[in-house]
This record gives structure tokens, sequence and C-alpha cells, in this order.
């Protein structure tokens, strides 16, 4: 079970939040519905407070061969788990000191090995898909590349994101 919690302290003890991953459901004081999931984030998105969740990885565009795969990292300590993996072939750049929506050229490489040449696109929160810190690697679209990364971001923090996890963020942080 994947538990959540609120920025905010007041709200913390209004709202025993409790998400069940097996079920996709929301446990509010016991009691449970869509129209719950829809009423509590209705309430975050007039208050602006954010949902706090694990850092998560998946591939962004469709498997298979292709020129290019997009691979999203999300979630508070998206810029962590990057650094770990990405390095910068750009003087003076890096995942850290980027602006928001800015992309920087460099290498993934986990365990000293190179796995390959990419571009990572920044997006610092809340001015993301989901609301949350995030970063895109457009690799090179070999489908043993593309596992190759997600298992070095895995390696180093992140958590596989389920289906519709992304959308499910970004609706429940207000950005939908």
């Amino acid at each position: 079970m994947e538990n959540w919690c609120v920025n905010n302290k007041y709200l913390q003890k209004k709202f025993a939040v409790i998400y069940n991953a097996n079920i996709q459901q929301i446990f509010l004081k016991g009691n449970w519905n869509w129209v719950f999931i829809n009423t509590f984030a209705n309430y975050f998105r007039e208050e602006k407070y954010m949902l706090e969740f694990e850092t998560i990885c998946a591939l962004a565009t469709p498997s298979g061969e292709s020129a290019i795969a997009v691979i999203r990292l999300s979630g508070k300590r998206a810029f962590e788990i990057a650094s770990k993996v990405f390095v910068s072939k750009m003087k003076g750049k890096t995942i850290e000191n980027s602006p928001t929506h800015s992309a920087i050229f460099g290498h993934i490489i986990n365990n000293g090995k190179l796995i390959d040449e990419c571009l990572c696109t920044i997006f610092r929160s809340p001015h993301s898909y989901t609301g949350e810190d995030s970063v895109e690697f457009s690799i090179h679209g070999s489908s043993f590349i593309a596992q190759k990364v997600i298992v070095a971001l895995l390696e180093n923090g992140a958590s596989l994101a389920n289906r519709g996890e992304f959308t499910k963020r970004a609706f429940l942080n207000g950005k939908l």
C-alpha cells in the first residue's frame, strides 16, 4: 500500500488520506468513491496544495523501434535521481542549475558505463504536466536502450509508473 501526504499540516489532520494502488481508490476517513476523489482533487485545486508521491518513471512514447524514445521521470526526487544517471556535455549546465523548460545535451551513464547520448529536458514544479518536478530524456529509439535507461532510473531510486499515473497526478494536482 502506498501512502500520500500533503504539504500542509492542517490538511494532514483534516483528511486521513490513503491510496491503495491495487484497487485504484482513495479512502477518506473510511469512505471511498470516485465522488470523493473528485471532491478531494477539487479541494486541492482551489487551495493550491500539492500532493506528494514517490518519484516514478516510464516510457512516454510507444514501445518498439523508432528514431527517438522519451522517458519521463516525475516526482519530488526527479532531479536528484536524474543527476545520478545524466552527465551534461555542456560546460556549466547541470539539471540543478537549469531553469524550467530548458534542455541539456549529455550522456546517460549507469555504473560507469555509457548507455546513450541524449537530450534532457527539465520541467520545474508547478510548471509541468504533472505539477511536480519532471525530467524527460529524449534518447535513441532502440527498445534495448530505453530498457537500459529505465533500469538505471529504477536502480537509482525511481519506481515504475502504472498506466495512466502521470495523468492521474496531473489531475490530482489540479493540472487538468
